[in-house]
C-alpha cells in the first residue's frame, strides 16, 4: 500500500497562507485522505495555498482530480494554488493531463512563494 504524508505551514506573517507539503505517493488508495486535508486546509489558507511536492514520489490522474478541485476552491475564495518543486515523474504527470495549464506549476517553494 502506498504512503502519503504531509503537513501544513503557514508562512508570511500577517498574511494569510500555507505551504502543505505533500510526501510519499498519492493513489486511488491514498488521495481520499489528500483531498480531506486539503479541502480543510483551503480556509486556513486564506487566499494562498501552496502545494510543495518535492518529495512526492509518485501521483496518479486521481490526485490532479483532487488538485484540480482544490484549485477551484481556492480560486472561488478570489485566491491563488500553486504547486512546487514536482520532481519528473510527478511533473510529466501533470503536464500530460494538462494541469500546469489549469494553475501555476514552479519550480520551488521559493518561487511560489514569490507568485503568491
Amino acid at each position: 500500500m502506498a504512503e502519503t504524508s504531509w503537513r501544513a505551514v503557514p508562512w508570511h506573517p500577517g498574511r494569510r497562507g500555507v505551504v502543505v507539503a505533500v510526501t510519499g505517493e498519492v493513489d486511488a488508495a491514498t488521495v481520499p485522505q489528500l483531498r480531506d486535508e486539503l479541502m480543510r486546509l483551503v480556509p486556513v489558507a486564506g487566499r494562498r495555498m501552496v502545494i510543495d511536492l518535492s518529495w512526492l514520489k509518485f501521483m496518479d490522474t486521481s490526485a490532479i482530480h483532487v488538485l484540480v478541485s482544490v484549485n477551484n476552491r481556492v480560486m472561488a475564495g478570489d485566491g491563488l494554488l500553486v504547486l512546487a518543486g514536482a520532481q519528473p515523474v510527478v511533473a510529466r504527470v501533470l503536464s500530460l493531463a494538462g494541469a500546469d495549464q489549469v494553475m501555476p506549476v514552479v519550480g520551488s517553494v521559493g518561487e511560489a512563494l514569490a507568485l503568491t
